[in-house]
């Protein structure tokens, strides 16, 4: 892409409206003007700044004195989220003619205070650490991967260093699923997991591996319009390969449910850890259900997950959107999909649906989809019209288990059964623990699938191979 020569040195500029070699020059004139009080902060500052090719990529030592109306809106496994209402802005360009930084609030280029997020790491969590969170995090946000990184501050109160970051007005995707889930259609949801497929193909482009991937660490400005969506919190996240060696990094953080198998029994967390997460995090987007909120999220339920235990997944879903999530499932962990594979499959599937929604063309994926929404009217019709007698063979509280957990039993179910039920009427049990933090599991079993998996997963291949074969034929557009 051509962004026109730069007024200063007539050369080509790297980004629009911004010449890496002049910019670079005016940035470093700036370096004895600030100072976080710390040398690698402002070494990692000052390196960023020397490297960056388009202004959206600059960040900042921002003083604290720069906020206004910071108040505390979330809780981590690691640290606090404030909001706050940055008086200047970002940099957008160089005024060559008052030499100087053009702030300014939106891409748009109008100028005024900027929303955003400031992370503040507990006392506890390691410089180190912190410091290998910003890195990887930029590295992520200027791949186009994660929320934006405007800089870093300090808290003059606790002295503590915090992330300042972009504001998602629609928060993460766990709350946006409990509140809005009744409203996603089928368009959205393919939409949403296409997007976030891309995002994480692009973060393993980068060789990194996320580490503690969920719903809480997935944040939109809009999450109606997917390209919004992006990825947070890389507190747990590393490059291959780095600090192989390193004891603290055997301890096993995150949010239980989303954390593979073969991470609870003792294994290397590699690549194919974040997709089997993916895999739950995509069950929840098409279902409306987080994984186990009914049972204690303890070492029972991670000895569970390593002999096979998954959630549930209702029979009417598309049956290649069931076979896509139990790929990442697999407990073979070279049996389950990279994000290349899945982001191909699943752009499939989005282009099918929305070009039928726009000129009525079928595919396999649109035939599902549509049997699912006739269910799901079916099962609104009668909701409420049915009831549960206490003389029935199941009661209501082994119908609700049946719905979230593989069990032989559950072929048993009849459809009545469970269509009186809704994704969001759900109790959560309060040992359920949907925030990362240390789980001290030792002695775990080595992960195998239940026994019916592999048997599942293999008819689903047969079902889907000539629709399969199909859609790969057919040609997908740019878009």
């Amino acid at each position: 892409m051509v962004f026109g020569k730069c007024p200063e040195c007539n050369q080509e500029r790297s980004g629009y409206n911004w010449c890496k070699p002049c910019n670079s020059k005016h940035l470093q004139n700036d370096f004895n003007n600030w100072t976080s009080g710390n040398e690698k902060i402002d070494k990692f500052i000052q390196d960023a700044q020397l490297n960056t090719n388009k202004y959206w990529e600059v960040i900042e030592w921002i003083p604290y004195d720069r906020f206004k109306d910071v108040k505390q809106i979330g809780k981590g496994g690691f640290g606090t989220i404030h909001y706050a209402s940055w008086i200047d802005g970002f940099i957008g360009k160089w005024d060559i003619e008052n030499q100087q930084w053009k702030r300014q609030r939106n891409w748009d280029g109008e100028v005024g205070e900027v929303e955003v997020a400031l992370k503040k790491f507990d006392n506890f969590v390691n410089f180190s650490d912190v410091l290998n969170e910003m890195e990887i995090h930029l590295k992520t946000w200027t791949s186009d991967a994660s929320i934006r990184f405007y800089g870093i501050t300090q808290d003059p109160e606790t002295h503590l260093y915090m992330m300042v970051l972009e504001y998602a007005k629609d928060g993460n995707l766990r709350e946006y699923l409990k509140i809005n889930f009744n409203n996603i259609n089928w368009k959205q949801k393919l939409y949403n997991l296409y997007y976030l497929s891309s995002r994480l193909m692009g973060i393993h482009k980068l060789d990194i591996v996320h580490q503690d991937f969920h719903p809480g660490n997935i944040l939109s400005d809009d999450f109606k319009y997917s390209f919004y969506m992006v990825i947070s919190d890389f507190g747990l996240s590393k490059l291959i390969g780095a600090n192989p060696n390193n004891p603290e990094k055997k301890n096993i953080f995150g949010v239980l449910p989303y954390i593979a198998p073969e991470v609870l029994s003792g294994e290397e967390y590699t690549k194919a850890s974040d997709v089997y997460s993916f895999g739950i995090i995509a069950y929840e987007i098409v279902t409306g259900f987080p994984p186990y909120p009914d049972i204690p999220h303890d070492r029972d339920l991670a000895m569970k997950i390593c002999n096979g235990l998954r959630p549930k997944i209702p029979f009417h879903i598309p049956k290649l959107i069931t076979r896509m999530i139990m790929r990442c499932w697999d407990a073979r962990v070279t049996h389950r999909p990279t994000f290349e594979e899945l982001n191909y499959e699943l752009r499939k599937y989005y282009i099918g649906y929305r070009d039928y929604l726009k000129e009525g063309t079928n595919s396999e994926i649109v035939l599902q989809i549509n049997k699912a929404e006739e269910f799901s009217a079916n099962q609104n019709h009668s909701r409420g019209t049915e009831e549960f007698s206490a003389n029935q063979n199941h009661s209501r509280a082994s119908i609700w288990k049946n719905i979230f957990h593989w069990r032989k039993e559950s072929t048993n179910k009849t459809n009545s059964e469970t269509a009186t039920l809704t994704p969001l009427n759900y109790k959560t049990h309060p040992q359920a623990i949907y925030t990362s933090r240390l789980l001290n599991f030792s002695k775990l079993p080595k992960p195998k699938n239940e026994e019916n998996f592999e048997k599942k997963l293999e008819e689903l291949t047969k079902s889907t191979s000539v629709s399969s074969a199909i859609a790969s034929k057919l040609y997908v557009p740019d878009f």
